[in-house]
C-alpha cells in the first residue's frame, strides 16, 4: 500500500513554529513556600505562623504547601506603611 507523500500537516508545508512563553512572562497563580520566601522577603516560619494563624491563606497538595498569590499581596498590602504622614 503506497503512502500519500503530499499529505503533511499546514505546519510542515509552510514550517510554522509553535510560539512558545518565556518562562519568567508567566505570572504564577500560587507559589510555593520556598517561592513566597522570596516573593514577600519573609522567612519560612513567619509564613507558617501566618498560615497557623489564619492570616494567609494556603492549600495542600499531598506535602506540597501552596500559597495563592493573590493571598500574598493582600497580606503585603495590610502591613503598616511607615514614613507616611496623613493629610
Amino acid at each position: 500500500m503506497e503512502t500519500n507523500k503530499t499529505a503533511h500537516s499546514i505546519s510542515e508545508r509552510v514550517k510554522i513554529k509553535p510560539r512558545m512563553v518565556p518562562v519568567q512572562h508567566i505570572i504564577p497563580v500560587m507559589m510555593t513556600i520556598k517561592e513566597a520566601v522570596a516573593y514577600t522577603r519573609r522567612s519560612r516560619a513567619a509564613l507558617y505562623q501566618d498560615i497557623r494563624g489564619g492570616k494567609l491563606e494556603a492549600r495542600k497538595a499531598g506535602r506540597l504547601t501552596l500559597i495563592p498569590v493573590a493571598a500574598l499581596d493582600r497580606m503585603l498590602d495590610s502591613l503598616p506603611v511607615i514614613g507616611m504622614k496623613a493629610g
